[in-house]
This record gives structure tokens, sequence and C-alpha cells, in this order.
């Protein structure tokens, strides 16, 4: 007679059930938008801005329904510096995104690829200690992809692209590069 070689109940009830991560990652931003500054009393442009390549930060934290998917809510800080003297920009990103999986491996928890857009609200802030330009929040857009290599059973280090889009007039857009942990638990 022959045996089948079915898993135990009690595997395919862990692979099934929803888990929780978290994770952060650590970058460099490419902005690719100059702003005008303009004059509160005559409404004339006074200076244009050339926003330079910044440094930023991400932290999330979500749940991971299966194999193929997960979601998670992220806060994302960017920073750097202008081309007028002593003017710096920060940006403070909260977002909402789907992670779609494609595994590269029969195992569970094996190399993947991913690709998260997610939608948000952002404020971006350019200044200096003393003045500050342009403070507003506005909504916000991104699509990440990335590969996900595992280090132990639970932790992974990945890699990603992040592209990301306030809405409206005179906007700060920006290209990042990203590596970063994540951590099931």
């Amino acid at each position: 007679m022959r045996r089948r070689n079915t898993p135990k109940k009690s595997e395919t009830n862990q692979n099934n059930r929803v888990k929780g991560y978290v994770g952060g990652s650590l970058g460099l931003f490419f902005p690719d938008t100059d702003l005008s500054l303009f004059d509160i009393n005559t409404g004339l442009e006074t200076a244009s801005i050339d926003i330079n390549t910044g440094f930023g930060v991400s932290v999330y934290g979500g749940a991971k329904f299966n194999k193929y998917f997960a979601t998670d809510i992220e806060i994302a800080l960017l920073g750097g510096g202008t081309d007028l003297s002593d003017i710096n920009y920060g940006i403070f990103a909260a977002f909402i995104n789907p992670r779609f999986i494609i595994p590269l491996t029969d195992r569970n928890n094996g190399v993947s690829l991913f690709l998260s857009p997610g939608i948000g609200i952002s404020q971006a802030s350019i200044g200096d200690s003393d003045v500050i330009f342009l403070d507003d929040y506005r909504f916000t857009w991104q699509a990440k992809a990335g590969v996900s290599i595992p280090v132990s059973k639970r932790l992974s280090t990945f890699g990603q692209l992040r592209y990301a889009s306030q809405t409206e007039e005179d906007t700060i857009n920006f290209f990042g590069t990203e590596i970063g942990l994540n951590f099931e638990f």
C-alpha cells in the first residue's frame, strides 16, 4: 500500500494563519522637483529652490495574510539640503500599503519579490532655523518594488526602489533606493 505525503493538520493551519511583521529601511532619496517661492504681498516669484539628494528612514508594521499578500502602515522621514545656503527640507509621510508577494522558492520563508503601492498623507517643510517657506500637508501616493532575502526563520533583509509623489502644484516628488530589515512574528 502506498502512503501519500500529506502535510500534518498543524502544519496546514500554521501556514494559513495571519502573521504580524515589523521592519524599517534606510535610503537615499533623489527629489525631482524645483519649488518656487512667492512674495505674500505681491504674489511675484522671489526665488526658485532646487532640492538636493536627501537621506531617509522608514518604519512599518503590518499583517501577512498568506505567502502572497500582506498590508502595512508605514511612517517615513526624509530630508536634505537645497541649493540656497542654510535652507533645508524635510518630509514626514504616513502610508497604508498593500504588499503583493511573489515567492521565488516553494518554501514559506524563501527569496521573494514584492510590489507595494500605497496612499497616504505627507508634510513638506522647507526653511532654515528662522523662516519656514513651505509647510503643508498633501495627499501622497507611492509605489515600492524590491526583493526580500531571508536571514533566519523570522528575519529577512530587503532592497527596494520607491517612487512617491505629492498631489497639487509645487510638490515634492522623489525616487529612493533603500535597504532594510523585516521581522515576522
